[in-house]
């Protein structure tokens, strides 16, 4: 079984507008789904070529910081490095984005 634990940390207080995440499998895309706070979501049975978009806000403070990560539990599920942002990505700013390219 193909595992992905995609995880989210805000840290600064919580997301005013939430923040999004989208698994799309070739022509199948999950519903978006929002969150407010730091979170773990796992995506179990993984077969294929996927995208993962994260977005959303930040927390409104000067402290404000994400923490996004991709933890792969099979070594057969590659990144791709040149087109998927850094894992972990660790954004600052106001909004928070990332793109994550993988074959399982």
């Amino acid at each position: 079984m193909k595992t992905l634990t995609l995880k989210v940390t805000i840290e600064g207080g919580s997301s005013q507008l939430g923040i999004y995440y989208k698994l799309v499998k070739k022509e199948h895309a999950s519903k978006p789904v929002q969150k407010k706070h730091s979170f773990e979501e796992v995506f179990n049975d993984l077969n294929g070529d996927y995208t993962l978009y994260i977005g959303g806000s930040n927390a409104d403070s000067d402290k404000r910081r994400a923490i996004i990560s991709l933890v792969f539990d099979d070594k057969e599920i590659t990144l791709d490095k040149d087109l998927s942002y850094a894992n972990p990505s660790i954004q600052k700013g106001k909004h928070i984005y990332a793109e994550y390219y993988f074959k399982a």
